[in-house]
């Protein structure tokens, strides 16, 4: 008698698929496909959940969930950020400090039950302290969520001209306040550079540039699927980032945006990750701390002023996207994983 075709399911709510998790989701799937095994898709049905003999979850109640109304499934997480350490920093005092044990306690535990851990930087992997078990394995993929555009095909004297951008939400941590003053020093020096801000938070945005005199900064809302087409309209971009963990260990997919569109990449040594995929490229900005206006403005005016031809960018840009951000390149990875797991032990 064949052997019966295992199957997996994704156990999470539609909500949490978004323009950042969908492509990574996706990888995913697709390497558990290539390595045969069948999907039964996203849900939460529990019924389908106690079908599947492998079950992805890429957030720590879902996860325990499914732990619990099926405790001999294989469990492949995604860890997509330090949930403990986010609550603890989004919710003060008593409130903070308990959601911040509890959710230690739910990382804990996905550590130690699940087969494949996916996270998308070393960083965080030692965070976590992660050990590869007897029969546990680890993968590091980086957050992405775009394919290399055509950049070649830009306006030869696209970065000539100096036209800056930051896409993305107005919370402290993303520094936007130290972009715009970094791009105030650029005006300073180029009058004629630009300066446009993608977020939903339209007031709050124009509210600081009026605060910081900057009355002639754009600021729009875009939606995620004009974002890419978007941006081919710039020639610098912002990604500047505090010292603090939780920069320390993520890969935001806002650098694949920027670099898939062309945009050169401004950024900081506290996204250690990002810093290192960047170092690939001559065609970035990198600095100590978003601070440092003055030096960032003395990168972007000498940048400007070579003039680089954008094939010379594409070319540049297409070794990290080939390196990182190859989903072919990943699903392997995942699929090679999966197949070496024993799922004998693990029937419902």
């Amino acid at each position: 008698m064949p052997n019966k075709r295992r199957s997996f399911c994704v156990y999470c709510k539609a909500v949490e698929v978004n323009d950042a998790t969908f492509r990574y989701l996706e990888v995913i799937r697709g390497g558990l496909q290539d390595a045969g095994l069948r999907d039964l898709g996203l849900t939460q049905d529990k019924r389908i959940l106690r079908q599947a003999d492998l079950v992805v979850t890429i957030s720590c109640l879902p996860a325990m969930r499914a732990l619990a109304l099926h405790p001999r499934a294989i469990i492949v997480h995604w860890f997509q950020g330090l949930e403990a350490v986010e609550r603890r920093f989004l919710h003060k005092g008593f409130r903070g400090w308990w959601r911040w044990v509890l959710w230690t306690l739910m990382e804990r535990v996905l550590l130690r039950r699940a087969r494949l851990k996916l996270f998308v930087s070393q960083q965080m992997r030692n965070f976590f302290g992660d050990i590869e078990r007897s029969g546990q394995f680890s993968l590091i993929i980086p957050c992405y969520n775009v394919d290399l555009g055509d950049i070649a095909a830009s306006d030869p004297n696209r970065y000539r001209r100096i036209h800056m951008v930051y896409a993305g939400s107005m919370y402290p941590w993303q520094c936007v306040r130290e972009s715009l003053q970094a791009y105030k020093v650029v005006r300073q020096r180029r009058p004629d550079a630009s300066m446009t801000i993608f977020t939903r938070e339209v007031d709050y945005a124009r509210q600081m540039c009026q605060d910081m005199g900057l009355e002639s900064v754009r600021v729009e809302t875009v939606s995620p699927a004009q974002l890419l087409e978007r941006l081919k309209e710039f020639s610098f971009g912002f990604i500047l980032r505090d010292v603090m963990v939780i920069n320390e260990v993520s890969t935001p997919t806002k650098f694949s945006s920027y670099i898939g569109a062309g945009v050169i990449p401004i950024m900081t040594k506290a996204t250690p990750a990002l810093a290192s995929m960047a170092s690939m490229t001559p065609f970035q900005i990198t600095v100590q701390t978003p601070a440092e206006a003055n030096l960032i403005a003395q990168d972007v005016l000498k940048i400007s002023d070579s003039s680089p031809v954008p094939e010379m960018i594409a070319n540049s840009y297409q070794k990290i996207f080939q390196t990182y951000f190859d989903d072919s390149l990943n699903r392997k990875k995942i699929s090679k994983i999966i197949s070496n797991i024993n799922f004998i032990n693990h029937t419902k």
